[in-house]
């Protein structure tokens, strides 16, 4: 490999790793040879979504709500792993991450739909 080809090559983290205390490093085009499958997964976790749930809502921060819930689901899989680890295992933070990742799809789906305008308010005593 020459000096431009080299250059050209990035390391990037991956978190796909056997062990979760494990950092990997691996080549751009190591990649290629799982992202394919990680990208069936969400799909077949937004489909699913899709079937159960089939509307979503039109406000913008409703919709968030969504993802932002799906995002507390995986940290608190991590927090447990981590901290209390007979609790949690890395196949549910993959499944709690792999949610999260179909919502947060989910939303930008219908991001060119959101009504982005302030709710109605009342004052509070």
């Amino acid at each position: 490999m020459n000096d431009t080809e080299q250059n050209e090559k990035r390391w990037i983290p991956s978190l796909v790793s056997q062990h979760h205390r494990q950092l990997h490093w691996v080549w751009k085009e190591e990649i290629s040879e799982w992202l394919p499958s990680l990208h069936s997964e969400i799909d077949a976790e937004l489909q699913r979504a899709k079937s159960k749930f089939p509307d979503w809502p039109t406000d913008p921060i409703h919709a968030f709500a969504i993802v932002t819930e799906e995002f507390g689901e995986a940290a608190k899989e991590v927090l447990q792993l981590t901290y209390e680890p007979k609790k949690s295992t890395i196949e549910r933070i993959r499944t709690e991450t792999i949610q999260l990742a179909a919502m947060a799809h989910r939303f930008l789906e219908s991001l060119d739909r959101y009504e982005f305008k302030p709710s109605a308010q009342h004052e509070q005593q």
